[in-house]
């Protein structure tokens, strides 16, 4: 076989053997084998895969230094190296424990973000789809920097020297509702939810959105999105900000629309000491809590910058729901619904410091009793 095929370009890094693995001149079972590698030995590939023999329906093989190559399915990724930065909240959640405990990284999850697109430079973010859903952008590439900032947050691949995806093998589709920061109403909104829908994804992300005083609207939006939901082949699971306190020094009332239709999970921030956020709208409507202070994640240029907002609040919670879906998929059992996720969250949560009546998600306690 030719290795001329198209290269996918990656980072160069290391995997760990998984079973006895043959090193071959060529991307192919027919070619040469120089080399015989015993499990559990590490492999140093050179910066790009090439798709060559498929094998049990995967074609990816590594290209290692010494000019060899290697198939993929033998191996398992190392995710990060000896050096590596990872926020507060990484820590605090638990997610290396998830990842090493339940061998968990997202890979059976399809995560949808409704943003402002992704930075097309950024090689940390691999993308399944995307589309924009206003018609005065160019394209679906942030021009802004925050929906790069929170699809990093669900799915980053953690191929640099930052942890930063909670996810990192999820598949991730990009919707852009948002060009520049803005949400001139509903549609795009609309729009990208059933895109999100028909194209399988078991969270849709939603880190805008905008305050309605009208009634009649409220209930406009919450029946075109409950039946949305209702109509789906396979029901998502609808993550959205409660919404910002951007102008007050003291704790205000207030809430977005998406996140409060009632069939969302809406999400406030809280800070490294467990209390909710100045930043975060006061709403006893409010699903669920998650860190949202001082958040570092990906903004445009591969520049790493640290954000406070309930929108890194909601990407974390829609990594972190990637990781539970995914394992529930892995186990098989047909009896877990939506419901039992959306109920779950709340039932497994710790109290906040500030508010015992209210609940911050606890991963590895929703992992351990639902999975």
């Amino acid at each position: 076989m030719s290795t001329d095929n198209p290269k996918k370009i990656i980072q160069a890094g290391k995997v760990t053997t998984t079973t006895r693995l043959n090193i071959r001149t060529e991307p192919t079972r027919s070619a040469t084998v120089i080399n015989v590698v015993n499990p559990d030995l590490q492999l140093a590939y050179d910066g790009y895969t090439l798709e060559g023999e498929n094998i049990s329906g995967n074609g990816m093989w590594y290209f290692t230094h010494e000019g060899s190559w290697f198939w993929s399915g033998a191996v398992k990724e190392n995710h990060f190296s000896a050096q590596v930065n990872e926020g507060w909240w990484f820590s605090r959640l638990q997610i290396e424990k998830i990842w090493n405990d339940y061998d968990e990284h997202g890979e059976n999850a399809t995560v949808a973000v409704l943003d402002t697109g992704y930075d097309y430079s950024n090689t940390d973010l691999v993308v399944a789809d995307s589309k924009k859903f206003i018609d005065y952008a160019d394209s679906t590439n942030d021009i802004l920097g925050h929906g790069t900032h929170c699809a990093s947050l669900i799915g980053a691949r953690n191929k640099k020297d930052w942890r930063i995806g909670v996810a990192p093998q999820c598949s991730l589709l990009v919707g852009k509702i948002s060009n520049v920061g803005e949400l001139k109403d509903f549609d795009a909104v609309k729009s990208g939810l059933q895109w999100a829908i028909d194209n399988g994804a078991d969270i849709i992300s939603i880190s805008f959105g905008i305050p309605v005083a009208d009634q009649n609207l409220q209930k406009s939006l919450s029946s075109v999105i409950s039946q949305a939901l209702s109509n789906a082949k396979k029901e998502p699971l609808v993550v959205a900000a409660i919404g910002n306190n951007t102008e007050s020094t003291m704790p205000v009332q207030g809430g977005d629309y998406p996140a409060l239709v009632p069939a969302c999970i809406s999400v406030g921030a809280t800070d490294k000491t467990d209390k909710m956020d100045l930043v975060t709208l006061r709403n006893s409507n409010t699903t669920i809590f998650c860190p949202g202070s001082a958040i570092q994640s990906y903004w445009l240029n591969n520049v790493v910058m640290s954000l406070t907002g309930t929108s890194q609040a909601t990407a974390i919670v829609a990594g972190v729901l990637a990781l539970v879906v995914s394992q529930l998929k892995k186990s098989r059992n047909p009896s877990w619904k939506v419901k039992d996720i959306r109920n779950g969250i709340v039932k497994y949560g710790t109290p906040l410091a500030d508010n015992s009546g209210a609940r911050i998600l606890s991963p590895i306690d929703i992992l351990n009793n639902l999975t």
